[in-house]
């Protein structure tokens, strides 16, 4: 997860900003923010995302109102489409498929942040920053439940309940933590896809989910965003052992 590791086991890396109130964004964006974008996004490809208002009577009846809501969804990509850039009217969200550096993360998604402060101005209201890192642990071994030489055995004792171990098909478990100004969503376990058939796949999920709620001015949000990645780093140091340390560093600690 971490610069020290020569290989990591991330599948999506996402960092997202929320607005409480919608941006004003329109049939075009700004030239100066896309200036931005395409400095680290190249290729854009917009979609139009279509909509009606559900309106449910204390009959509880559901009809449609209106007309159909038509909006822009700006997605951009990266150039071997390794990552992705939404900008919805209610959020902006940046995804990582092939995940270089928290540095390359924050630099990216700060400068983009900041011009489009610049654009809108106090029209932005912001009501959620978060950082998400999903990990899913992949060995070729012959015993697919056997984990306890590289993860902490206390997220592991599930595994023993089962009297019939080959019966298992999914196990996968949450915990929600309270930082304070920060709260983390853990997922973890085994969740197999060839469920619901057996475990037959070493595949192990580690799933960090840290964000902070409420109104940041501009100046706030890189410390926050700062603060949710030492959270999650700090918590996937305790998560692992130093056998999938030493798999990450091609066999060296």
């Amino acid at each position: 997860m971490v610069n020290k590791y020569n290989n990591n086991y991330l599948t999506n890396v996402i960092v997202r900003i929320d607005f409480s109130d919608e941006l004003q964004i329109h049939d075009k964006l700004p030239s100066d923010l896309t200036k931005s974008i395409l400095k680290f996004f190249p290729i854009p490809e917009p979609k139009k995302l279509v909509g009606r208002t559900i309106k449910i009577s204390p009959e509880k009846k559901v009809e449609m109102e209106g007309d159909d809501l038509v909006k822009t969804e700006w997605n951009y990509y990266g150039q071997n489409r390794n990552k992705r850039l939404v900008l919805d009217p209610s959020f902006l969200s940046i995804t990582y498929k092939k995940y270089e550096s928290f540095e390359q993360l924050k630099s990216e998604f700060i400068e983009i942040i900041a011009k489009l402060y610049d654009v809108f101005g106090e029209d932005i209201n912001t009501s959620r920053l978060g950082l998400r890192y999903i990990n899913e642990i992949s060995l070729d071994e012959t015993n697919p439940l056997d984990w306890d030489k590289y993860l902490n055995k206390n997220l592991l004792s599930a595994f023993s309940f089962p009297k019939d171990k080959s019966s298992i098909s999914r196990i996968f478990n949450k915990i929600i933590l309270n930082y304070g100004d920060e709260i983390l969503h853990f997922n973890y376990g085994m969740h197999n896809p060839d469920y619901p058939a057996p475990i037959k796949k070493k595949l192990f999920v580690l799933d960090y989910d840290a964000y902070h709620e409420g109104y940041q001015e501009f100046d706030e949000l890189e410390y926050y965003l700062k603060s949710c990645h030492e959270i999650i780093e700090n918590i996937f140091e305790e998560s692992i052992t130093d056998a999938l340390r030493g798999v990450m560093n091609d066999g060296r600690l």
